[in-house]
């Protein structure tokens, strides 16, 4: 289990200098890349995951405006806590679905970011 697929690479590539053979060697990555995609069709990875990352940004962007702003996050985007390990206590979080991607069919198409409908990606953020 790797963090992403271009710290699996390496490691794959490491692996196959070596003579290990494909699908003899479970590594997993994140991110969808083209090396992960590649190394998954060859057989040296298992899978990968899919995060889109416009709606990464688009949550990252709401909670900065909100917190700017002084404003309590909604419950629509902050949908989930993870505890902060020092104090213990429970934070508010944007927790975003992934999408497990065993082959580049698996994944969702298109890869491209829907029009925006949302009025806090546009910007439209009351301080009042």
């Amino acid at each position: 289990l790797t963090p992403n697929d271009e710290n699996a690479a390496p490691i794959i590539t490491y692996l196959q200098r070596k003579g290990v053979k494909a699908k003899t060697f479970p590594v997993t990555g994140q991110d969808a890349t083209l090396v992960g995609l590649q190394n998954i069709l060859a057989g040296y990875q298992c899978g990968t995951v899919y995060k889109p990352i416009y709606l990464e940004a688009q949550a990252a962007a709401a909670l900065a405006m909100y917190l700017r702003a002084g404003k309590t996050l909604p419950a629509a985007l902050a949908n989930g806590t993870v505890k902060d390990t020092k104090s213990g206590t429970n934070v508010p979080s944007v927790l975003l679905k992934p999408t497990s991607a065993e082959s580049p069919s698996s994944l969702p198409r298109p890869l491209k970011p829907p029009p925006s409908t949302n009025s806090m990606a546009a910007g439209n953020v009351s301080s009042s």
